[in-house]
């Protein structure tokens, strides 16, 4: 009720007095180091002397390139919950010298990890992580993580990603099931040169597929057609 709003409203009032006064008293060359320190801490615990990590995160922005050293001294010694959020906030910042600590998130032993590596890689770079994604999905062994990949491609309009998804299937390291996911556009750019295999594919998604999968093959199919020549739609004639 109005009560519990009114108490919410005070304890951030006096959290952000706090933070102020924190910020009032420490000297400019050593403000980066406490602030992030406040904010790696505040990914741990709830907010309680301090504001939250969302509020937190807007003086991160402020600090701009002096944020990503202490970032990624913290990165070192933390948890991987945190080592994940890490690289989300360091792709929210949106600084160029903190690629090198979002490329050796690209390299970590957990998934998801190299999850929030490959979304800081495309909140950074933009258009010009498109083909570093893509080589990513040259040596990448899950499943997850190569699903990812291919959405943030779209996400970037990469004209493609249809193609590097129907390849990773192809290759049995995606399942029938991305193609329902995946592939509801960009079929237009599938080079000519790959139209037969990908049929090839289609057929057997029909075959092999679920109910779920058939109903997404069988217009994808039907665009593809549209393309194909006699020679390329010989595997479902």
């Amino acid at each position: 009720g109005s009560e519990a709003w009114v108490k919410e409203m005070k304890d951030r009032r006096r959290q952000l007095r706090t933070l102020l006064s924190v910020v009032h008293r420490t000297p400019a060359e050593d403000l980066s180091p406490v602030l992030v320190d406040l904010y790696v801490q505040s990914l741990t615990k709830p907010p309680t002397k301090y504001p939250g990590s969302d509020e937190l995160e807007q003086y991160l922005k402020g600090l701009g390139s002096s944020a990503v050293e202490p970032l990624g001294a913290h990165y070192e010694t933390v948890a991987p919950r945190v080592q994940e959020e890490i690289l989300w906030t360091m792709g929210r910042l949106d600084i160029q010298e903190g690629l090198p600590l979002v490329r050796k998130g690209l390299t970590h032993e957990l998934p998801r990890v190299r999850m929030a590596a490959i979304a800081a890689l495309r909140l950074i770079r933009g258009q010009d992580a498109r083909e570093e994604l893509r080589a990513f999905l040259n040596d990448e062994k899950d499943e997850a993580v190569l699903m990812d990949v291919i959405n943030q491609l779209q996400r970037l309009e990469d004209p493609r990603a249809t193609e590097a998804c129907l390849t990773l299937i192809e290759e049995r390291r995606l399942p029938l099931t991305a193609l329902g996911v995946y592939l509801a556009t960009g079929v237009e750019t599938v080079p000519e040169e790959g139209l037969e295999k990908h049929m090839a594919l289609l057929l057997r998604a029909l075959k092999e597929g679920d109910a779920s999968t058939r109903v997404h093959v069988v217009p994808l199919m039907a665009r593809l057609t549209q393309r194909a020549s006699l020679v390329q739609l010989s595997p479902i004639l």
